[in-house]
This record gives C-alpha cells, structure tokens and sequence, in this order.
C-alpha cells in the first residue's frame, strides 16, 4: 500500500508542477465580430457588396444566473487574452486529474487493514 500511495502523491506532484500561474488564467471565450456602422456610403457596410467593420475580438464571461458579460478587447490583446483562455482550460484539466488521483488515494486509504471502525465510518461518505 505504501508504494502504492508514493506513486499516487508523486502523480499529484507531478500535475501540480504543471499548472500554470494562477493569475495568468482567464475563464471565457473569444468571439469575433464583424460589425456595421449602417452610415450611407460606407464601403465597408454596403448591401449585397461589404462584409463591415472588423473583426472585432469580444471576450464572453458567463456570470452566473443565465448572465454573460461580453468585453471588447483591442485586436493588440488579442494573443495575450487566447494565452490565457488556454490556461485556464490546461488549469481545469489539471484540477480534474488531481481530484481523481485524491479519488484513488482515498480509496486505497480505506482499503487500508489498519483503520479501525470509527475512521472508516468517518470516512464512509468520502470514497462512495
């Protein structure tokens, strides 16, 4: 059990050392947008002929609550903001691969002839 449980820590370990710096994570999605001014002779916005304004980049934030504030960011952030994206979705994945090796060390923890009744009553509700 106990090499078991160093392989299990080591893991962890290892996935902890990936994860990128916190405050480098940015939760969201970045939509582009193509945007019409709708003023008489744009170029750019006319009908059957131009595509509009843009791309605008947005970043898209749910809040909660069925709530989603959208951000313009300026084409300049752009790279900076899908950096970030991509952290915060590597720091998920990590975060869930952590909970299943704390998963599998609990239930070798309770697996574990030595605990007496009280401790795998206490527990009980943690490996189910």
């Amino acid at each position: 059990m106990k090499d078991r449980t160093a392989q299990l820590i080591a893991s962890r370990d290892k996935l902890v050392q990936q994860m990128p710096d916190p405050s480098t994570v940015l939760p969201g999605s970045l939509l582009s947008r193509m945007v019409r001014c709708n003023k008489p002779g744009c170029r750019f916005c006319e009908k059957g002929k131009g595509e509009g304004h843009g791309p605008i980049w947005i970043l898209s934030v749910s809040l909660g609550n069925r709530k989603v504030r959208q951000i313009p960011i300026p084409g300049e952030f752009k790279k900076e903001v899908e950096e970030s994206l991509r952290a915060f979705a590597q720091m998920q994945k990590l975060l869930k691969e952590i909970a299943q090796v704390h998963a599998a060390w609990q239930e070798k923890i309770f697996e574990d002839p030595a605990l007496d009744a009280h401790t795998r009553k206490l527990l009980q509700p943690f490996v189910e």
